[in-house]
């Protein structure tokens, strides 16, 4: 079975009564997310921008997503903007020195005040991604981007969390009075291992926990022990979803 319809479920699905608005819906091994037609200038400024860095540096851009975008609500030419984008090739250390001199390298009609690069290499592709301050008015043209569209209810502005609290909220999608009170996780082999002790409402059932925890991906085995009200997890999980993991957390989980 695809890992990613199996964690279809807790992707947060929107309402939609529009057929354009449905047919903008886009699924890949990456998540969910929604093609927004008119962004704001800006935002498109820091894409064109980025494509032509890439260029500059004769590497070649695969994708581009918009993680989340925000205006300051009181210095209304401020933005931030949070992005991954997808390079066909890894990036040298050099290249990536060369992208943030970059944005800093002459007077453009935008001003980048915070630039923050983060990168990780999966199977022979760089996912560079950006966090981004800027200020300043584009007159860019407006081109349709793709926006993240989180799963468990995330805020995008959320983004990135750590992977502890992605499991406390897998948790939270079994007993939504439960409390996560310590996660542990340790790479082996083939995946991960990872213990998670709490305290719980009521019982928690195996295969509804199964179901929560193949978000990650293949549970290879699962043991749940209770007394009282606390309860401790243990499972091992191989055949991660790091790709689907990616845009929440900005890096390889098996690399931890």
């Amino acid at each position: 079975m695809n890992p990613f319809r199996k964690a279809a479920r807790f992707i947060k699905r929107t309402t939609i009564k529009s057929k354009t608005i449905e047919d903008a819906i886009i699924f890949n091994e990456y998540g969910e997310w929604i093609r927004i037609a008119k962004p704001p200038h800006s935002v498109n400024a820091v894409l064109k921008l980025i494509y032509y860095i890439a260029n500059r540096i004769r590497s070649r851009i695969r994708e581009a997503f918009v993680i989340s975008y925000s205006k300051d609500e009181k210095l209304h030419d401020l933005y931030n903007i949070k992005l991954m984008i997808v390079f066909s090739g890894i990036l040298s250390s050099l290249d990536l020195e060369k992208i943030e001199e970059e944005f800093y390298r002459k007077k453009r009609e935008l001003v980048f005040i915070k630039v923050v690069t983060k990168a990780v290499n999966l199977n022979a592709s760089t996912h560079l991604f950006l966090d981004l301050d800027i200020i300043g008015k584009s007159k860019t043209k407006v081109s349709s981007i793709k926006l993240y569209l989180p799963p468990f209810s995330l805020s995008n502005f959320e983004i990135p969390i750590k992977i502890e609290d992605v499991i406390r909220k897998l948790i939270k999608s079994v007993d939504s009075n439960s409390i996560v009170s310590n996660v542990k996780i340790a790479k082996y082999d083939n995946g991960i291992y990872i213990s998670i002790r709490g305290i719980r409402e009521e019982k928690l059932k195996s295969e509804k926990l199964k179901k929560a925890l193949a978000f990650l991906g293949n549970i290879n085995s699962l043991n749940i022990v209770g007394s009282g009200k606390g309860f401790e997890i243990e499972a091992e999980i191989g055949d991660i979803n790091k790709y689907l993991l990616l845009p929440l957390i900005w890096e390889d989980l098996e690399l931890k």
